[in-house]
């Protein structure tokens, strides 16, 4: 959670961290150092499905016909928005990347707030639609969590995006399963940076006293949506705004909610 509820300027960061997560993923995936979004070619159009990928493991909570739960704004849950992958079509692949496509000098990413993580264009990357690591991103990183009020900002950044990683490791340190479950998900470098994090960060982490459960269960599950999106409410069927009345009302019942 950040100390500024909504605003675009929370959006923003929470978009940079996904973006970079999911190009660190996309690089463990392919064994690679960058990533070549050029849309004309096989390996562009390769590199672009597994980075889309990536980011909708990264963002979507839920996903069914009906309902779409995902992460735009750290520390909120948004219902029904638009997809993952129209997200990146139109805000990342689209906007950034091929303005440094045509560029003769580094583009960073992102500008706002000043802490870029990514480099993009011929100039860093030798391929004009390549995006690397930019090389002070472990200076930067920290400052896309900087409004977290929380002062275990990595660790619990951590718990979010490995959420759906199955544990594996015989262990009651918390910490050396997080870590295990980093390494089959991100790359070495970003591992260690977590890593190094972890250990500034421990001191603090009362909330993980009781970290192990005997039971799996979505943290997500029973989530009742605040604000209701009446933009895409009004463009829907009469028989579909009733489908969604029928589960909305039926989650308030599990939940033992009355309006």
């Amino acid at each position: 959670s950040a100390r500024e509820a909504g605003g675009k300027k929370h959006l923003e960061r929470t978009s940079a961290l996904l973006y970079f997560l999911a190009f660190d993923a996309a690089c463990k995936h392919f064994e690679v150092k960058l990533l070549d979004f050029t849309p004309e070619t096989l390996q562009g159009r390769n590199h672009r499905k597994q980075f889309e990928l990536e980011f909708s493991r990264l963002a979507v909570l839920e996903r069914s016909p009906n309902i779409l739960k995902q992460v735009t704004e750290l520390g909120r849950v948004d219902l029904n928005g638009t997809n993952p992958e129209q997200r990146i079509s139109s805000n990342f692949f689209s906007v950034p990347v091929k303005k440094a496509s045509s560029r003769s000098e580094a583009y960073l990413y992102p500008n706002r707030p000043k802490a870029p993580v990514l480099s993009m264009g011929r100039a860093s990357t030798e391929i004009p639609w390549g995006v690397g690591r930019y090389e002070q991103w472990q200076t930067n990183f920290p400052k896309l969590l900087s409004e977290v009020k929380y002062p275990t900002p990595n660790i619990d950044l951590a718990l979010f995006v490995i959420r759906d990683v199955p544990i594996r490791q015989e262990s009651d340190d918390i910490f050396s399963v997080m870590m295990e479950s980093l390494r089959s998900k991100f790359t070495v470098e970003l591992c260690e940076y977590f890593s190094e994090k972890f250990d500034k960060e421990k001191i603090f982490a009362n909330h993980l006293s009781s970290a192990f459960s005997e039971y799996y269960k979505n943290f997500v599950d029973g989530y009742v949506e605040e604000k209701i999106q009446s933009t895409n409410y009004k463009s829907m069927k009469k028989e579909d705004l009733i489908e969604r009345i029928i589960f909305l009302e039926n989650e308030l019942k599990k939940n033992n909610i009355t309006i």
